[in-house]
């Protein structure tokens, strides 16, 4: 399945790099953190490092502020996910595992939310979360993804 990418590298002038947000220290995401104070709610900004807008003029530099608008968003829990790809694009589809009612040996993957990504932004999602789990891991110990939740071993290999 293809779509057009309006924001496909060719049909925009080049801009700077994207910006990389810090990580979430409000907000409905992150379940440990206060909630947003009601001026701050729905929005956060993150200062761009100054960049070089022509790679000819280094010493040129400016300025960008990037302003997150989650007024909007919602969030889900999915248990597990599911890769597609093509040579444009990642589909990532996400959802719940469950049980057949009456079968105990069949499972239904209802999928909830479906992400579509170019190349690019999926390297770097790929190497943001390494990042995060080898942070998590650090701290909290090596996470077993062949182990339950009841602690059994998993048949998935």
């Amino acid at each position: 399945m293809r779509f057009a990418d309006p924001f496909h590298e060719s049909n925009l002038p080049s801009p700077p790099e994207p910006v990389m947000v810090e990580p979430r220290t409000q907000g409905a995401g992150n379940r440990h953190a206060p909630p947003p104070s009601p001026e701050s709610k729905g929005s956060q900004v993150a200062e761009q490092k100054p960049q070089a807008s022509n790679p000819e003029a280094e010493g040129q530099r400016r300025e960008m502020t990037l302003r997150i608008d989650e007024s909007d968003m919602t969030s889900a829990y999915c248990n597990t996910f599911r890769t597609d790809g093509s040579i444009e694009e990642v589909i990532l589809d996400f959802g719940m595992n469950r049980l057949v009612p009456g079968r105990s040996n069949e499972m239904l993957f209802k999928v909830r939310n479906q992400v579509i990504l170019n190349w690019r932004n999926t390297k770097r999602l790929a190497l943001t979360l390494a990042n995060l789990v080898r942070q998590h891991e650090e701290r909290f110990g090596e996470i077993d993804i062949k182990q339950t939740r009841d602690g059994q071993q998993s048949q998935a290999g």
